[in-house]
C-alpha cells in the first residue's frame, strides 16, 4: 500500500441540531417539500465538472476551502441536471463569504447556508488563478460582487439535509443528488483504491456513485480529482442537497424526462425517473 500523509484540509464538523433536516426522517426535505428522484440509478459521474484544486502548489498555500469546493461541485451538477446550465461558480467567493477560517476551514452547514442565501459569482468574476497569497485569496468581497451573486441566484432555492452515512442510505440519497461527504484518507491499495486506515475525517468532497461492489467514486479538490474509494470506507458525516425542489411539478418532471432522453443519446444510457 502507498501511504499518503493526511492532515485536516478544512473540514469542521458540528453536532446536529433539533431543527436540522435528516434524510428519511419525519423532518426531511421530502416530507417538507416533496420532490422526485433526479437520477434513479444514483450515478452522477456523467455530470461531474472539471476538478479544481484547493492547494496552490505554485504559491505553496492551501485555502482550507474543501467544504466550499465540495458543496459547489454539488450545486453545479444540480444546475446542469435540473436546468441544463453548465456553469463554473467561484469557490473562492464562497470560502470567504461563508466565513472559512484560512487555518481551520469551515462546517458544511455554514457553507451550505451561505450558498442558500448569498449564492456565488462565476469563477472568472472572482477567480482562483493568479492569487499568490492566502491573504489575497481571502480578500474582502467587493459589494458589487455580492450584488452580482444575488442576481445570479435569482429564484433558485438551494438546501441540504444530513444523511446517516451507511451505504444503503447513501445509495438511496444519491437518487436525489450527489452527496457531500466527510473523509480521511491514509493511502492507496494495490488496486488503486483509496483507504482510510486510522485517518480521521478532516476533508469534504463530493460522492458521485457507489457501484455494485461497494466502491465509491468521488470528486475531490486534490489530484487526482476523480478517486475510487475502497468498499470498507465509511464516512462519519454526509449531506444530500436539493435545488428548486418546490418546483418539481408535472411540467418540471416532463422536462427532466426529456433531458434524460437527451443524456441517453450523449452518454449511452438512460436513468429513469
Amino acid at each position: 500500500m502507498k501511504t499518503i500523509p493526511f492532515k485536516n484540509t478544512g473540514l469542521i464538523l458540528e453536532a446536529l441540531k433539533k431543527e436540522d433536516f435528516i434524510f428519511g426522517s419525519d423532518n426531511s426535505i421530502e416530507s417538507n417539500f416533496g420532490g422526485v428522484p433526479l437520477q434513479s440509478d444514483g450515478d452522477w459521474r456523467p455530470f461531474a465538472p472539471v476538478g479544481e484544486i484547493q492547494h496552490h502548489k505554485e504559491f505553496r498555500f492551501d485555502s482550507n476551502g474543501c467544504v466550499s469546493h465540495g458543496t459547489l461541485n454539488v450545486l453545479e451538477i444540480l444546475l446542469q441536471r435540473v436546468h441544463d446550465k453548465k456553469i463554473n461558480l467561484s469557490d473562492r467567493f464562497v470560502a470567504k463569504g461563508s466565513g472559512t477560517n484560512p487555518a481551520r476551514g469551515n462546517t458544511p452547514k455554514a457553507v451550505s447556508d451561505f450558498i442558500r442565501h448569498q449564492w456565488s459569482v462565476l469563477e472568472d468574476m472572482w477567480p482562483r488563478e493568479g492569487i499568490g497569497t492566502i491573504e489575497e485569496y481571502y480578500a474582502e468581497l467587493p459589494k458589487e460582487m455580492i450584488r452580482a451573486a444575488k442576481i445570479l441566484k435569482g429564484n433558485h432555492i438551494f438546501g441540504y439535509e444530513y444523511v446517516n452515512p451507511f451505504p444503503n442510505n447513501l445509495r438511496a440519497a444519491l437518487k436525489y443528488s450527489p452527496i457531500g461527504m466527510a473523509v480521511g484518507f491514509n493511502g492507496v491499495d494495490s488496486r488503486g483504491l483509496w483507504t482510510r486506515g486510522e485517518a480521521l475525517d478532516g476533508h469534504w468532497l463530493t460522492l458521485l456513485h457507489i457501484d455494485d461492489a461497494g466502491v465509491y467514486t468521488v470528486l475531490d479538490s486534490y489530484e487526482p480529482f476523480i478517486k475510487r474509494v475502497h468498499p470498507d470506507f465509511q464516512s462519519t458525516y454526509t449531506y444530500r442537497y436539493y435545488l428548486d425542489a418546490e418546483q418539481y411539478n408535472a411540467l418540471m418532471q416532463l422536462l427532466l424526462f426529456l433531458r434524460e432522453k437527451l443524456f441517453k443519446l450523449k452518454f449511452g444510457y438512460v436513468p429513469t425517473i
